[in-house]
């Protein structure tokens, strides 16, 4: 179990990774004066990610998997130059699969999306 004091114990690291999470609530960015664990990660410099997919509320676990496997094949395709362009095609395949269509309003990409993807 991680929570946002514990991404301060990680070691550095000369390259950060993107960071998915799939259950509910770890990118909660509606408390100002307290960091969600998206934001810890995204704050952490060296020792915390590049960018975060992440749900700002409460997610459904099938279709969540759903929506991060589009993603991630959005990702590897080649297809992308940008992590927010393949953000944007998986939102489109994941809207027109009939899943459940909150998770769009749910599921966010902390960072940058200009972010080249390599």
């Amino acid at each position: 179990m991680w929570n946002n004091l514990d991404v301060a114990s990680l070691a550095p690291q000369p390259q950060q990774p993107l960071l998915f999470t799939m259950n509910c609530l770890n990118g909660y960015i509606h408390f100002p004066s307290l960091n969600s664990l998206a934001e810890q990660f995204l704050k952490a410099g060296d020792r915390g990610a590049i960018a975060v997919f992440a749900p700002t509320g409460l997610s459904v676990d099938e279709p969540a998997h759903v929506y991060h496997k589009l993603l991630l094949s959005e990702i590897t395709s080649g297809r992308h130059a940008r992590l927010g362009d393949a953000v944007l095609a998986a939102q489109g395949l994941y809207a027109s699969g009939g899943e459940l269509p909150e998770l769009l309003a749910v599921y966010h990409l902390l960072g940058d999306p200009a972010l080249s993807i390599r």
